[in-house]
């Protein structure tokens, strides 16, 4: 979503964009219902469908009608042999709600601002999207922070309910990326941030040495802290959040992990070695910690692979933190 939004936010004051939403699916389909893709006059922007054929038929489709000024909805419902055809390995369904977004809609830009503004600063909100004509604006978003943008009166109680006020909408929450928090600045460091940021993950780089809290080492970092491996208590991680150890030596790691078990975050995780995972785990026994409570941390971090470059690391950590993303929920 942050692609889509940010693609809005600098294209909408130039020119009218289509806008192409997943609203349902079923069987073996590429995307799930939520995918989007932005479409101007010259093509796709941002975002995908799935790819394809049937992107490419979407794609076209998207570009007439923004020639028309129109919006609409297409449903593509496949059999196996017409799946093939299409790039799908089997049968599936998709309906896809395509959205005239006009550019000289002042109402329209302030409301993907105010959602670009939520979700970057960690707010989450629910985006309505109407099914069909209405008087009411092409998106309508609500947030604890900017209260009902795009409708003059509230729509719902529930936003669980998808006809509201006669209207049918396609309604769904819009969350911030997931926090990670990189305790080390090393190369492995270096080589997962850009790929954390390209994964829709929000990176905060601590470290006890300055010289290593660089914007020319993490430009797409969220934020670079300067901290006491041997205090981190005030980060008050919460049960959303990810932590990874990947320090310059054992007692870093040992007490920054120490200190990760007696916090809720959803994800724990620690570079190393056979032998060093081993060690680690072996002190923290003798520490104390159950077998149980270990167990909360992966060790070694990463999908196995192979990997042993700090660029191949980071692509089996960043493999291992969408799965554990993705059996969130």
């Amino acid at each position: 979503m942050k692609e889509i939004i940010q693609t809005l936010t600098s294209r909408l004051p130039k020119e009218a964009v289509m806008l192409v939403t997943v609203i349902k699916s079923s069987g073996s389909t590429p995307r799930k219902k939520g995918a989007r893709m932005v479409v101007t006059a010259a093509g796709l922007q941002a975002g995908t469908i799935g790819g394809g054929k049937v992107e490419f038929l979407a794609v076209s489709l998207a570009k007439d009608l923004l020639e028309q000024k129109e919006s609409t909805q297409q449903e593509y419902r496949l059999t196996p042999k017409e799946a093939s055809g299409l790039g799908m390995v089997c049968g599936g369904g998709m309906t896809l709600l395509y959205q005239y977004l006009a550019r000289e809609d002042v109402g329209l830009q302030e409301i993907v601002n105010a959602i670009s503004d939520c979700l970057g600063t960690g707010g989450s909100g629910w985006l309505f999207q109407p099914l069909e004509e209405t008087e009411k604006a092409p998106l309508i978003f609500y947030s604890e922070k900017t209260g009902w943008l795009g409708t003059k009166t509230p729509l719902v109680a529930s936003f669980a309910e998808q006809t509201l006020a006669s209207v049918a909408y396609y309604v769904e929450e819009l969350t911030p990326p997931s926090q990670v928090y990189l305790f080390g600045g090393g190369h492995v460091a270096q080589a997962l941030v850009p790929v954390l940021a390209n994964l829709d993950f929000r990176v905060t780089v601590l470290d006890d040495r300055e010289e290593f809290l660089n914007r020319s080492y993490f430009p797409e970092a969220c934020q670079l802290q300067l901290v006491d491996f041997a205090d981190i208590h005030q980060l008050a991680l919460t049960e959303q959040d990810y932590a990874l150890v990947m320090t310059r030596g054992h007692l870093h790691d040992l007490t920054l992990h120490q200190q990760l078990l007696q916090t809720p975050a959803y994800y724990l995780g620690g570079m190393g070695s056979r032998h060093k995972v081993a060690v680690m785990k072996q002190k923290l026994r003798e520490a104390g910690y159950t077998e149980q409570q270990i167990a909360r941390i992966h060790m070694p971090i990463g999908l196995a692979i192979k990997a042993e470059t700090p660029a191949e690391l980071a692509i089996s950590i960043a493999g291992e933190l969408i799965l554990a993303r993705a059996q969130q929920g």
